[in-house]
């Protein structure tokens, strides 16, 4: 398929990244960079911070921001507290003119109340938690689904797709929601409990754990002794692993396992589980295998994601971090300032048509800050690759209807 213009610009964009040209010469302009880059967190928080800085890249080759060049000022915060201690250092003493964050929850609710405070914007790119732009701030604003689309989905596709596919009445489906217990889980969650009612989805059992268990054993128990049909699972890296590992320890799976965000579309996650994993869907951002017509340039992306870090890219967050990371880039400059309300104008002034960005999105913010055209997508681990399954249009692969095939 021939390159569209929009592909060809990114590609150049890329290649000419190795140095700032002229016309972004001016003095550097400190742009905040606030996720998990340690503690258990980090691999998603590094993930999505590489999406960031590919975009600083690309923006910094088209002649910086405002006429100057962008550095990164890194804050490194895996929980609430830590948040707070970094975003208010790189508000008081680096002097950043704005924060990009977060993947983790409690990181940007605690970020962006910092940020607001001190008339700082903040831009989050991937965290899920409603309650990121659900506080009525004026100046925090999210590019990336929230946790209520992330948990509609979830339980349209059992509904939708697995139930017909398996045949099954509702009356007969053992359907189990397990999740741990952070602001991410909780939001998920409840998502999928209002849709699974408004669907008429009987649920049998809503299961939480503390975040920081790895110890999922007797849970994994519980789920065979009810012989659930499908488990709803929103969890982090560690907990999705030991989920998986104490199924396997019983012998036992139930026909499906969808989960909810990072922890089920990393690379390592996959690795680490190895063909236990085959057949797991996940409902998530966007991800680098993606119908071209629906993501255009997620490939471009990806070229220039191993250009720069030597390694395939871990996961799609870097893709949609990315994605944020421009539009909002591409906010600025419109707006000419950081502003507080000139800033804010040109945000809800946003419209992007769906699926025109590279993320597989469109743009049009509402008073809460969210936006409203940024969705999740349906994927699923076939053979080792995590590739897209719906909707239709972004699909690159047919669906496998049961773990294993």
């Amino acid at each position: 398929m021939p390159m569209t213009r929009r592909e060809l610009l990114l590609g150049a964009a890329f290649a000419a990244a190795g140095g700032l040209p002229a016309g972004a010469a001016g003095q550097p302009l400190a742009i905040g960079a606030l996720f998990p880059f340690s503690g258990s967190l980090s691999l998603l928080g590094d993930e999505s911070f590489r999406g960031l800085d590919l975009a600083v890249d690309e923006r910094n080759a088209a002649g910086g921001l405002l006429g100057r060049p962008i550095t990164l000022v890194r804050g490194d915060a895996s929980e609430g507290r830590m948040a707070t201690a970094e975003a208010t250092r790189l508000v008081d003493q680096a002097k950043v003119a704005c924060v990009f964050g977060a993947y983790a929850a409690p990181v940007a609710i605690a970020g962006s109340a910092v940020t607001e405070l001190a008339g700082v914007p903040y831009f989050e790119l991937d965290a899920l938690a409603d309650a990121v732009t659900e506080r009525g701030l004026k100046l925090t604003f999210r590019s990336g689904p929230p946790a209520s689309a992330v948990g509609r989905l979830s339980a349209d596709t059992v509904n939708d797709l697995l139930m017909p596919l398996w045949g099954l009445r509702r009356a007969k489906l053992k359907l189990m929601l397990l999740h741990e217990d952070g602001p991410t889980g909780n939001a998920v969650s409840d998502a999928q409990e209002r849709r699974c009612k408004e669907r008429a989805l009987p649920v049998a059992e809503r299961i939480s754990y503390p975040a920081t268990s790895i110890d999922l054993a007797e849970i994994a128990q519980r789920l065979r002794g009810a012989h659930a049909d499908v488990v709803l699972h929103t969890g982090h890296v560690v907990d999705v692993v030991a989920f998986h590992r104490a199924l396997k320890q019983r012998g036992w799976r139930p026909r499906m396992v969808i989960g909810a965000g990072g922890g089920y579309s990393l690379n390592d996650t996959a690795q680490a589980l190895g063909e236990e994993f085959d057949g797991v869907m996940n409902v998530d951002v966007t991800q680098y295998r993606v119908s071209n017509i629906v993501a255009p340039g997620a490939a471009k992306v990806a070229e220039a994601y191993q250009r720069k870090y030597g390694a395939p890219p871990r996961s799609g967050h870097s893709l949609v971090c990315f994605a944020g990371a421009r539009l909002f880039f591409d906010t600025v400059a419109r707006a000419g300032t950081f502003e507080r309300d000139k800033l804010r104008a040109a945000v809800l002034a946003t419209d992007a048509p769906e699926g025109s960005l590279v993320g597989g999105f469109g743009a049009k913010f509402d008073q809460k800050g969210q936006n409203a055209r940024a969705v999740p997508f349906l994927t699923q681990w076939q053979k080792g690759d995590l590739v897209t399954i719906g909707p239709r249009d972004a699909a690159v692969a047919d669906v496998v209807p049961m773990l294993g095939g």
